[in-house]
């Protein structure tokens, strides 16, 4: 075999390889058909890659007279699934219009979650649903008929144009996305609309976060470069409805080139916060002692989050051992995204397994309140009796390891002037 056609093989070997990690790399699409009430329906449905049990779901359709693909192709929701690991689904009505009244295509989006939930292992706790014009109003229509099966909502560029009144079984994390140039689904509203008629956009989504159980008497407004967004929360549930306008923008998906909002991302971003189950340590993905924290003279564990939390109203205690230890919050700020808690003067651990137990602890960003346990096992070493002098050091802890609140760390070493050791468990 001359040379030239060994470089040619190896070539084509290595094109095949990097083909295949693409691929990979960029997950996959497939087409999928199902029968739903004797109906044959279509969806595109977007895996990313290196999928894993328990994934969340995200369900986009789109407006009328597109198609699943057209709604595929103009979101971006396929990289950010890539990114994140959640899968997408975007289904088709059929004549490319939805029953944004009646229950079939109800029925429809309800079969694709058993559809994915028993292919696919989805997360049915962290389902989601979003669309487009005719998607927005279907995703409206979800709302009244399904409040109990999604986690959040997120309709874009469309309203319930029929003057609807507003309903649902529970109330609902919702975000609503609109163009202040939206001529189609107006911003200013369209009140003499054959089919019933709409208020403005601004007071569509206002009623909805009212009905939300929000106070809608002090929204949080914040410009992104020329967009604006507003928040009102229900802090006794932990839900929130948000209000982003995009300036200038038509009836389209906006994703911003400029440094405005970003829909999709901005979708996502509200999405991944709620859970159906409520659980606030999915949304604190980073609930772990900070990188070389330690507990020794001053007997202070600091603990981080992945969000900023309200600190002054937490409470903590460790419970192990027989023991339950009382620890001071002496944590500066109102608000932060690590805690200071301190051991009472006298207090020890002796070895064992130990339980963090943080409680009234509260998402500045939603409201959300939940408590929070870290376990912990404590070994002691070479331990001694009091010191002999005011400058010798009794003990040292050592925090590390700890990934999430059902992992193990270490958490105690002890000994006399020398360098404190670390035990890893």
């Amino acid at each position: 075999m001359t040379t030239k056609r060994i470089l040619s093989l190896m070539l084509i070997m290595l094109l095949c390889v990097v083909s295949t990690w693409a691929q990979v790399r960029a997950g996959q699409t497939k087409d999928i058909n199902i029968t739903v009430g004797g109906a044959n329906r279509f969806m595109k449905v977007h895996f990313p890659p290196n999928l894993k049990d328990n994934a969340p779901l995200v369900i986009s359709m789109h407006g009328v007279n597109q198609s699943a693909e057209y709604q595929m192709n103009n979101t971006n929701w396929n990289n950010l699934a890539d990114q994140n690991g959640f899968i997408v689904v975007f289904p088709q009505g059929e004549g490319l219009w939805w029953d944004v009244s009646g229950d079939k295509d109800v029925n429809f989006v309800k079969y694709i979650i058993n559809y994915m939930s028993k292919n696919y292992k989805i997360n049915k706790n962290r389902v989601y649903a979003t669309g487009f014009s005719l998607g927005a109003m279907m995703t409206y229509h979800l709302i009244t008929k399904t409040a109990g099966t999604f986690a959040a909502y997120g309709p874009v560029s469309g309203v319930c144009f029929d003057n609807r009144k507003i309903t649902a079984s529970r109330h609902v994390p919702l975000i609503h996305h609109h163009g202040s140039a939206d001529d189609v689904f107006k911003f200013g509203g369209d009140p003499g609309h054959m089919a019933g008629g709409y208020p403005s956009i601004t007071e569509y989504v206002t009623k909805w976060a009212a009905w939300n159980g929000c106070d809608t008497s002090k929204p949080v407004v914040k410009k992104i470069g020329g967009d604006t967004k507003t928040i009102w929360t229900n802090r006794e549930e932990g839900i929130q409805t948000v209000y982003n306008v995009i300036n200038g923008a038509g009836h389209w998906h906006s994703d911003s080139q400029w440094g405005g909002i970003n829909t999709t991302n901005e979708l996502w971003a509200f999405f991944k916060r709620y859970s159906l189950d409520n659980d606030i340590s999915f949304a604190m993905s980073r609930i772990v002692p900070t990188s070389g924290s330690t507990l020794s003279e001053d007997q202070t564990f600091t603990v981080a989050f992945s969000e900023y939390i309200y600190s002054k109203g937490v409470s903590a205690k460790l419970v192990g051992n027989g023991q339950t230890i009382e620890l001071a919050n002496t944590t500066n700020s109102d608000k932060s995204r690590s805690l200071k808690l301190s051991m009472p003067e006298g207090a020890s651990l002796s070895t064992g397994e130990y339980k963090l137990n943080i409680e009234n602890v509260e998402l500045v960003e939603d409201g959300r309140k939940g408590a929070i346990t870290i376990d912990y096992t404590a070994e002691v070493v070479d331990a001694i009796s009091a010191p002999k002098a005011a400058n010798e050091k009794v003990s040292t802890y050592s925090l590390s390891g700890v990934k999430d609140s059902s992992a193990k760390g270490i958490v105690i070493v002890k000994g006399n002037n020398g360098p404190a050791k670390k035990i890893i468990k």
